[in-house]
């Protein structure tokens, strides 16, 4: 009975229908109706409009948003996706509703005729009931957003169907440049406001949410970076840019997913092609190593006898701790290759975790487990090395459960004997 009241009712599907449909007229209207009032002369218009060509077919996705925006309230398969469906289009709205009144900008570049006879209704439609204003940001482009987000979480339909309509939805989005209804900017305006609304309400249904809030804020800083190459159109900034954008959303689907092998492969390698592609990131993140080492260095510390803890280490740090013994390494960077000495005079274990990420508490388990039995029938002259890249967070979070685990102590204990070796020593994952 109780798993039956988790599902919405066809009365709460369309009462919630009803609500963002009401919502969605009154304020789409009242920001019309003052756009037109006050009647600014204002626009928008970034580089790459000027070669965005209009495309008469484009209007069929455009003219399905209204039907998506009936439907996908009977797609949800619980009360709590229903609420969250709710709220995010009402917040959608209502942010979309404070830009058209702060901004009350118009489309400015001449429509074309169109000529196929068959969407002359459709193309009417748009002329009878909508003016050049209230663009930015495009509801048609945020609540398709909006609906994907439905469709990949819905058990309703099969991943074929799912992946027509995420595609359907995409033309949704872009048809709005291709039949001269939006600017780029309103594009771009929308994608920011629903990565916004997905950042403060997140899905709570989802095991590791905090990651995908964490994957939205590189989305939102690749948008950032796009809607700079779309304004001018520089070709070696625009070429940098979006390289960089490109490793921004590619982290921020690992984190999304969870998928700790983004970088590294199961055996702690790194593919030459992601040595390529992903170079801003790695550059990046091997910078703020440097700076680490320099401002806030990490001592190896031993942690309990022949157990060690700390950073990733070079080559000759390596041989200057750990020559001449049999050395056992824990590798839980997900990012940075480990030294060649290590991986070739140790046994070597890649148990990696996302830097800033929140962890699976069975995978750490699994992890501390693995320490603690591994530690406890080590054979003499053995040490082991756990490490991260930077020895602060993700090392020293797993040092502490397993030092906890060894000498069955608190956590509070482990943390503080932890924080004795190394000060700067963060335990949250």
């Amino acid at each position: 009975m109780a798993k039956e009241e988790l599902i919405p009712t066809f009365k709460q599907r369309t009462q919630a229908m009803l609500l963002c449909y009401v919502v969605f007229i009154v304020l789409y209207m009242a920001a019309q109706y003052y756009a037109v009032y006050r009647g600014l002369d204002w626009s928008v218009v970034m580089a790459i409009d000027n070669y965005i060509p209009f495309v008469e077919w484009m209007i069929l996705p455009y003219s399905t948003s209204g039907l998506f925006f009936l439907l996908v309230f009977y797609w949800v398969d619980s009360t709590y996706q229903l609420k969250l469906l709710t709220k995010r289009m009402i917040a959608v709205t209502v942010l979309a509703f404070i830009g058209f009144i702060a901004f009350p900008i118009q489309f400015t570049i001449e429509k074309p005729l169109h000529h196929i006879a068959l969407f002359n209704p459709l193309f009417d439609f748009i002329t009878t009931w909508d003016t050049h204003y209230n663009q930015a940001p495009s509801l048609h482009v945020a609540y398709a957003v909006l609906f994907m987000t439905v469709i990949e979480h819905t058990r309703r339909f099969t991943p074929q169907v799912k992946g027509f309509l995420q595609l359907w939805l995409a033309l949704v989005a872009l048809s709005t440049l291709f039949v001269y209804q939006h600017h780029t900017i309103d594009v771009l305006t929308a994608v920011f406001v629903c990565l916004g609304v997905f950042l403060f309400l997140p899905n709570k249904e989802k095991a590791l949410y905090r990651n995908i809030q964490k994957g939205i804020v590189y989305f939102i800083l690749a948008t950032l970076l796009i809607g700079i190459v779309c304004f001018s159109l520089e070709r070696y900034i625009a070429i940098l840019l979006l390289w960089i954008s490109i490793n921004l959303i590619y982290i921020g689907i690992a984190y999304i997913q969870n998928n700790i092998y983004f970088i590294k492969d199961k055996q702690g390698n790194i593919a030459w092609w992601k040595y390529i592609i992903l170079s801003p990131y790695l550059l990046t993140y091997y910078m703020l190593r440097q700076l680490n080492n320099v401002y806030y260095p990490v001592p190896i510390g031993e942690l309990l006898p022949e157990l060690y803890i700390g950073p990733l280490i070079s080559n000759q740090q390596a041989q200057e701790y750990f020559k001449g013994k049999n050395v056992i390494t824990y590798d839980l960077s997900a990012e940075m290759i480990e030294n060649n000495y290590l991986k070739a005079h140790s046994t070597y274990y890649f148990m990696p975790l996302l830097d800033i990420g929140q962890a699976n508490e069975a995978y750490l388990q699994e992890i501390v487990q693995h320490i603690v039995h591994t530690y406890n029938t080590k054979e003499n002259n053995t040490v082991l090395y756990i490490h991260c890249a930077m020895g602060l967070s993700r090392s020293m979070a797993i040092a502490a459960l397993a030092y906890a685990t060894c000498v069955k102590c608190t956590k509070k204990e482990a943390q503080e004997h932890i924080q004795a070796i190394n000060q700067n020593a963060i335990f949250k994952l």
